[in-house]
């Protein structure tokens, strides 16, 4: 509905295009966690209020693939949009980080669901592939497989992101982008890189791995105190959130 309000009322050009344009189908990005906390929360694999964990699964699994593949559509058209119009402007710049959100949540997400496969799969429906615990090893290697490869997508998102804000501090123009709520773009989308290199080195058992997903929270809680602040001081200053005075008449 968001999506088509959007087409319908109103244009977008290309020059301008952010990986923002990925806000629509953000929502379904994020199911897995909650149906992972579903799952959880089930105590069997049949006895739950109408709904199996095994649905939950299916369901979580369908959402979360749509949203990776519109955002996966809109990826394609944003490094485009990097190959035929360069950099965004300076005060769009930080917008870049968005794109490291679709693939780490669906990684995360992914991850997370693998490892539930024993649990969300009935002996019943799975006699006919073979025995509960074949099918869930199966399923759980090709999701951590998936993960893996969506984890590495994550990574390079965020270096693009991360050498599109250096070429604009410090490749000649220095022209800093004024503070404003944009900003938080370095925060939320970034979560999702935390959340996917934690889940990959949990499922691997790779401890350097979850060793830099500390690192990385630690980095991201520094970002976000920041903006954070410069927020409440944009704010008491009337530079922020804040209706510009109006002019008096003559």
């Amino acid at each position: 509905m968001v999506s088509w309000t959007s087409w319908s009322t109103q244009e977008f050009s290309l020059r301008t295009m952010t990986p923002i344009w990925v806000f629509p189908v953000y929502p379904l990005l994020m199911i897995t966690p909650l149906a992972t906390s579903l799952i959880n929360a089930i105590p069997s694999t049949t006895e739950t209020l109408h709904l199996s964990s095994q649905t939950i699964l299916a369901g979580a699994l369908m959402l979360q693939g749509i949203g990776f593949l519109v955002s996966a559509i809109i990826y394609s058209a944003f490094l485009y949009r990097l190959m035929t119009q360069g950099l965004p402007s300076p005060s769009l710049l930080p917008a870049m980080f968005v794109s490291v959100g679709p693939a780490g949540f669906t990684a995360t997400g992914v991850i997370q669901l693998g490892t539930l496969a024993s649990k969300a799969l009935p002996r019943s429906t799975v006699s006919a592939l073979g025995s509960t615990d074949a099918v869930s090893t199966i399923i759980r290697v090709l999701a951590f497989a998936a993960g893996l490869c969506l984890w590495g997508l994550t990574l390079w998102f965020f270096v693009l992101s991360v050498g599109g804000q250096w070429r604009c501090l410090f490749g000649g123009t220095h022209q800093r982008p004024a503070f404003s709520i944009s900003f938080y773009a370095f925060v939320f989308p970034n979560a999702a890189l935390v959340s996917s290199t934690h889940a990959v080195g949990k499922a691997f058992g790779w401890r350097c791995v979850e060793i830099l997903g500390c690192v990385f929270a630690v980095l991201l809680i520094c970002v976000w105190v920041v903006v954070f602040a410069r927020t409440c001081w944009g704010v008491w200053r009337g530079s922020l959130l804040c209706k510009p005075p109006e002019e008096e008449d003559r």
